[in-house]
């Protein structure tokens, strides 16, 4: 367990748990690596797990009538994040990933 990202859960993404709480949580994830351009999901698609974004960014993307993208907006990771991802069930660049909305 990364003691540096059971620090990033308690005080930024989930501070309202208990470091006991935070760390059962750590220890139901695991670190996935995704590719600048990599689209997590589509609206209305079945989840693939709970993503913590501890470093980069993420850009929402919605598709417009027309079938253009239309960025809606960008989250970046927490600044005191080390780098790597974790999903329940080792990030890229800070280049936008995308999720697309339809």
């Amino acid at each position: 367990m990364s003691e540096d990202f059971l620090e990033v859960i308690c005080t930024t993404l989930c501070p309202t748990l208990s470091r006991a709480q935070a760390g059962a949580l750590l220890a139901l994830t695991e670190p996935v690596g995704i590719a600048v351009g990599e689209i997590l999901f589509r609206e209305g698609e079945t989840g693939k797990g709970l993503f913590f974004f501890v470093a980069g960014q993420v850009e929402i993307v919605q598709q417009r009538r027309d079938g253009s993208p239309q960025s809606v907006a960008i989250i970046k990771a927490p600044k005191s994040s080390p780098a790597s991802s974790r999903r329940s069930s080792p990030s890229g660049p800070s280049d936008p990933k995308k999720i697309l909305t339809e």
